[in-house]
């Protein structure tokens, strides 16, 4: 039964890499792909409607990612991390590049950096990371729950913020 699931994880992986290689301009963005060093094991999530893919790839980085979305003429690829994102646009025709660097606001007083869920992780043989969002009412709820949960389980927890997520996706 593991044989038969690695296959199938592996088959998977291969036909996202075939869908990645098949958007526009790709020749064009390969290079940032290795620059950027995606791992290749891409994974594909859905936003704005079953319609709209987006493929996600880990860097060798901790807390970092490659985006690759196809978007009206062409194809837009990111490097995103805590700090925010450097996005790069490819039109259709000519493959045109256009770059954005997109930050993120650090108004949270308790913003927690990936060092630091990373030292939660690394720290805690055990224990909970709960991500709520102000936008999700049921998970607003949810903190005082995992707290009370986690306090009865003897574990400790990080409860984190994530401001862009919301209840659609």
């Amino acid at each position: 039964m593991k044989f038969i699931l690695l296959v199938l994880l592996f088959i998977t992986q291969y036909s996202y890499a075939q869908e990645v290689s098949s958007l526009a301009c790709f020749s064009h963005f390969q290079n940032l792909l290795k620059e950027w060093k995606a791992t290749g094991e891409w994974r594909k999530e859905f936003q704005g409607g079953l319609n709209k893919a987006m493929f996600i790839s880990p860097t060798d980085k901790f807390g970092e990612w490659v985006l690759v979305r196809s978007v009206d003429g062409g194809t837009a690829i990111a490097r995103a991390n805590q700090k925010g994102r450097l996005e790069v646009s490819f039109k259709t025709e000519k493959c045109v590049k256009d770059v954005k660097p997109f930050t993120h606001d650090k108004t949270a007083a308790s913003f927690v950096s990936d060092n630091d869920v990373k030292k939660f992780i690394t720290t805690h043989k055990e224990g909970a990371i709960y991500v709520w969002s102000p936008r999700m009412g049921l998970s607003v709820n949810g903190i005082k729950e995992i707290q009370l949960a986690t306090k009865s389980m003897k574990l400790p927890v990080l409860i984190l913020l994530d401001k862009e997520v919301n209840d659609k996706e």
